[in-house]
């Protein structure tokens, strides 16, 4: 005959299966980092928690008090209790998907990228300009004239310098030059590529030469 168990007995073996229940259920992933779509409360252990409180912040870590266990994965407010009566427990909240790109092109708009095949990088630096006038004058006429409500202002400015120094130095220069040969080379193979198909092309060269040499030596 099985022994009889007490209600004492009872009540303590459904209340530790109970916790082992909520144990195996809580999922210990808190966040590491907290948005706007993962505020609240996340089991960090059975006896902490982490909490995100405000968005772009990192999570603040709580101990559970008066013995209590965390018993939710996540929950808006307090996640330690003694029993799930004294706590609520919540979903967790979706990730937020992965922001797409809005930048990629597709290939009706791709726009190529040219680079140039000639680059010039040229700095100039100058450690000192003076200029120095000497006996600078300046006369200014000025003539009004009213006539019929009307104004009329001529001015006339005779200037004169007798002597101008300008004195630059320390002047710096550099340059860099870059040269890209993909496409000369290119044009060569192309070039070759023609004469070794069309040799025709070199035989009327050819005739071409010993005309213009026949000109040239008839004009001299």
């Amino acid at each position: 005959m099985l022994p009889k168990m007490s209600a004492l007995n009872t009540s303590f073996l459904l209340s530790l299966f109970l916790l082992i229940g909520l144990a195996q259920a809580v999922t210990y992933a808190p966040p590491t980092t907290c948005t706007s779509g993962n505020l609240g409360r996340y089991c960090a252990s059975p006896s902490s928690f982490v909490w995100c409180a405000t968005a772009n912040s990192a999570p603040l870590t709580q101990q559970c008090s008066g013995g209590t266990q965390c018993l939710c994965t996540f929950s808006s407010g307090n996640p330690c209790g003694a029993n799930s009566n004294q706590v609520q427990c919540l979903p967790p909240p979706t990730p937020a998907p992965a922001p797409t790109n809005s930048t990629t092109s597709t290939s009706n708009n791709t726009v190529p990228v040219v680079t140039p095949d000639v680059v010039l990088d040229a700095n100039v630096s100058v450690g000192l300009i003076n200029l120095t006038v000497s006996d600078l004058k300046a006369h200014v006429d000025l003539d009004l004239d009213v006539v019929n409500g009307f104004v009329q202002l001529q001015a006339g400015v005779d200037v004169s310098i007798q002597e101008v120094a300008l004195i630059i130095e320390d002047v710096q220069a550099e340059a860099h030059l870059t040269v890209k040969l993909d496409n000369v080379a290119m044009i060569v193979a192309r070039v070759m590529e023609t004469v070794q198909r069309t040799p025709q092309i070199l035989a009327a060269l050819g005739d071409t030469v010993d005309g213009l040499g026949g000109v040239l030596g008839n004009v001299l």
